[in-house]
């Protein structure tokens, strides 16, 4: 069975250039940044003396008009695996009945050893974590960027109770000002339980923005106040040269996405 981070990531993948096309169609100024800017070091000096310059935003924006710079947080429809046991019968050849777990008595542990149990994993139940790593990983990049938004799968399928004011209220609007986006996704079902969960057979609808980001003062004083310490800058020959935010600016303008 596939490994399920790297499974993780090829959904992903997927999730975020579908997204950068559809920001850069509803926002055709916004500079689109083509690539993850992920986590990146440079030493000052000393080997151990490195800093990290780069956050890891998926899908990075701005908006030169109004000097904002915006991330996006995206996460792909990820299912819960559910182990589950099919008994052969003496010839290895027939089930003759199935388990969800194995119990530890004598008999099953015998028929183990004879190679008549098959361990089975189904994909049934999708994975409520990432929308709270989500709000978690879009409320950290808060500190390098003006917006952050989350970007999660169609929420009447992960979470049917995702209406309730403490999601809402709460952590996108009171407690970080997060903006949320949708997007209708399904995968065909497979001869196994479950959907058939792989990066070819993900099919992605269309995106749509539910609440709007907000700029928040979690971090206000983050990119600015020089006291806050060496990690939030970019070092050049021994100095600082930059916040992190000028950096990121200066990323997506050198390479951003056109339509045209």
């Amino acid at each position: 069975m596939k490994n399920r981070n790297t499974e993780r990531q090829q959904l992903e993948e997927k999730v975020k250039k579908k997204l950068r096309l559809w920001i850069k169609g509803q926002h055709p100024s916004w500079l689109i940044y083509p690539y993850s800017v992920t986590h990146s070091t440079l030493s000052k000096g000393l080997p151990r003396q490195a800093y990290r310059f780069s956050p890891d935003i998926d899908v990075l924006a701005f908006y030169e008009a109004e000097n904002r710079l915006i991330g996006f947080e995206a996460k792909a429809p990820i299912y819960k695996g559910r182990k589950w046991y099919d008994l052969l019968d003496e010839t290895k050849k027939a089930i003759i009945g199935n388990l969800r777990y194995l119990p530890n008595e004598p008999y099953f542990k015998k028929i183990k050893k004879e190679g008549r149990i098959l361990e089975k994993e189904s994909k049934t139940e999708p994975d409520l974590g990432i929308i709270y790593k989500s709000i978690g990983e879009a409320s950290f990049n808060l500190r390098y960027v003006d917006l952050s938004f989350i970007v999660l799968p169609d929420l009447r399928k992960f979470c049917p109770d995702y209406t309730h004011p403490r999601f809402l209220d709460l952590l996108l609007k009171n407690f970080v000002s997060l903006g949320l986006i949708e997007f209708e996704y399904s995968f065909p079902s497979s001869s196994s339980p479950g959907p058939e969960i792989s990066e070819a057979a993900l099919r992605i609808g269309k995106f749509k923005e539910i609440y709007k980001a907000k700029t928040s003062s979690i971090w206000k004083d983050y990119n600015i106040y020089v006291g806050y310490g060496e990690n939030n800058f970019v070092w050049k020959k021994g100095g600082p040269a930059g916040t992190i935010r000028d950096h990121l600016i200066d990323t997506v303008k050198k390479d951003n996405i056109s339509l045209n």
